[in-house]
């Protein structure tokens, strides 16, 4: 059983390390779409494709981080990496102790060899 444990976990394993990529990829674009759209320096043809409005005022640099800090969208963003995160976390934890399984199981058969008085 422990083959096939180990490949059903695994494959949930891969599939949230590449859900996690994405998710930070798509962080990673969000927040310099966001910057652009702060700065003023996004081109109309992507705030039309982005169906966003111009931004009324522009932002100085030093007030960006702060302005990003703030953004729902980003927000969101970040507790979905969190969230995924922790899965990742999860599943890796239960892969080793799958993969420790095979180790305690010796371990036992060793110990009631040794209390039988065998070896």
């Amino acid at each position: 059983e422990i083959g096939s444990l180990h490949h059903k976990y695994f494959k949930m394993f891969n599939r949230a390390k590449v859900h996690l990529a994405k998710l930070k990829g798509a962080r990673s674009l969000l927040t310099l779409y966001k910057r652009d759209w702060l700065t003023g320096e996004m081109p109309q043809q992507q705030l039309k494709e982005l169906e966003w409005k111009a931004n009324p005022r522009v932002i100085l640099k030093a007030e960006i981080e702060t302005h990003l800090q703030g953004d729902q969208e980003l927000i969101n963003s970040n507790v979905k990496i969190a969230e995924m995160e922790q899965i990742v976390s999860f599943l890796d934890s239960i892969l080793k102790t799958i993969n420790n399984r095979g180790f305690v199981i010796k371990n036992m058969i060793d110990d009631r060899k040794f209390m039988n008085g065998g070896y």
